[in-house]
């Protein structure tokens, strides 16, 4: 499925709220890995009790030797808020995700799309 650029897709049913770019969601499923956005979703709760900055930075970083990885969400003025050792992955490369918060809606979209 090739998602239209230009458009903003909800990826999680139980994230209204969260919505993603086009590109970001054509990584995503060339990648087959929407367990991704689960888990940036997942921490809604946990980033606005930190009082996180506006501009979340979510990396998952993989060690492809060993099929694991660790994803964090890290924003400029409180550093790392989140890590999570992942056991299994089958992705074999690393991505950078912005979650922007913008009011109503947390947009997420890969760096070179902004």
């Amino acid at each position: 499925m090739r998602y239209e650029d230009g458009v903003r897709y909800r990826f999680n049913p139980f994230a209204r709220n969260y919505v993603a770019t086009a590109g970001l969601m054509n990584w995503i499923e060339e990648h087959q890995a929407h367990w991704l956005m689960d888990i940036i979703a997942s921490y809604k709760v946990d980033l606005m009790e930190k009082k996180a900055d506006y501009l979340k930075i979510c990396e998952m970083a993989v060690d492809v030797e060993n099929s694991s990885g660790v994803f964090t969400i890290s924003d400029e003025i409180n550093g790392e808020l989140v890590r999570q050792v992942i056991e299994y992955t089958d992705l074999t490369e690393n991505i950078k995700i912005w979650a922007i918060d913008e009011g109503d809606l947390v947009v997420c979209i890969l760096p070179e799309e902004y």
